[in-house]
């Protein structure tokens, strides 16, 4: 469960002050509080139960904070390979058998091709779908099976700073030469 403010740029929370508005409320099975960032909290609860209370309390509200449970909390992602070029994502959106697990969401992934100094992106045979809950060891499109493997997720680097995790328009950090990895003076 994550906390933040409402408006983005506002100061930042302490986890202290999470704590101490939620204490006096009697919000039990809270089993820690941490920072993730300058202006998010992240909440652990025992139980499923305990977090949506803690949601369904006019806590955030009073305090100007937005309460959420974000995504990745929720959700996994696979890869399937070998799925032909011809099936749509709706196609396979609507046809994949996976037990009780929901289809979240279908993307082909492609693959970025440079002829001529121009750039052009290529369907490829494998496709990214989003679970909800955990994901299966095979799915079913028509009939066929398909083995789910783990999405990895590209690495993102910086190339103002040289570090990784963020872009250069986002980037905080003193620049760096890519030769001798030195401040840039």
């Amino acid at each position: 469960m994550y906390v933040q403010n409402k408006d983005d740029k506002a100061t930042s929370i302490h986890p202290l002050k999470v704590g101490r508005f939620a204490h006096p409320e009697n919000m039990q099975g809270i089993l820690k509080i941490v920072n993730k960032g300058r202006a998010r909290i992240a909440l652990e609860f025992e139980t499923d139960t305990q977090a949506n209370k803690f949601v369904d309390s006019n806590l955030g509200s009073r305090n100007d904070w937005v309460v959420f449970l974000p995504t990745h909390l929720v959700t996994c992602k696979g890869v399937l390979r070998g799925v032909d070029e011809d099936i749509t994502k709706e196609e396979i959106k609507t046809d994949l058998k996976c037990g009780e697990r929901e289809v979240v969401d279908v993307h082909r992934i492609k693959r970025r091709i440079r002829e001529n100094g121009l750039t052009k992106y290529v369907s490829m045979k494998a496709v990214s779908v989003t679970f909800s809950l955990s994901l299966p060891k095979h799915v079913f499109i028509y009939k066929c099976s398909f083995e789910v493997r783990t999405y990895v997720h590209p690495v993102i680097q910086c190339f103002g700073c040289l570090r990784f995790g963020h872009t250069k328009t986002q980037c905080n950090g003193r620049m760096r030469c890519l030769r001798k990895r030195r401040r840039r003076v």
